[in-house]
């Protein structure tokens, strides 16, 4: 018994569809990439706005604080819950994202854990690091010596040398 060969026989405009179904694909893909580049760079606008402001308002109390001080000696202050001395409103943001967000990532239900990819994209670390590497360039010491056991407040301590502000 010999068998025969069966080829499948497609509609005539079949390949006009795949086509165009193809087509739509990539017209989607490209939207979705321009939009997530948009969007990274107006969290990277945000970043350094947030930033700018942050170092700009914690300078101002360190400066306050350490006026009532002796400028010959090394002084440590300590701030708490600096990450909400900044109304949201204060600036004009071009995404919807939470400035708590900046200093913990985006939070991901799933894994229970905050998720910094974006900030990882963009190769920079999130607030408290920029903050920290900004008043070192300063010369002032930035450190978290917050215990989560005892409360969740954030407590950071800056270290300044003497007659450095």
């Amino acid at each position: 018994m010999a068998q025969s060969k069966t080829t499948q026989t497609y509609p005539k405009d079949f390949y006009k569809k795949l086509d165009s179904a193809r087509n739509e694909t990539e017209k989607k893909n490209d939207e979705k990439s321009s939009m997530h580049k948009k969007f990274i760079a107006d969290l990277k606008e945000d970043n350094d706005a947030y930033l700018d402001m942050y170092y700009c308002v914690i300078l101002d109390r360190l400066i306050f604080k350490c006026s009532r001080l002796d400028d010959n000696i090394e002084k440590e202050i300590t701030l708490w819950n600096i990450k909400n001395i900044i109304n949201e409103d204060s600036i004009d943001k071009k995404t919807k994202i939470k400035i708590t967000t900046f200093w913990t990532g985006f939070f991901d239900a799933k894994t229970k854990k905050f998720n910094t990819s974006y900030w990882d994209e963009l190769e920079i670390p999130l607030m408290y690091e920029q903050l920290k590497n900004k008043f070192l360039a300063e010369g002032i010491k930035m450190e978290d010596i917050s215990d989560m056991e005892k409360s969740y407040n954030q407590v950071i301590k800056f270290t300044i040398p003497a007659r450095a502000i």
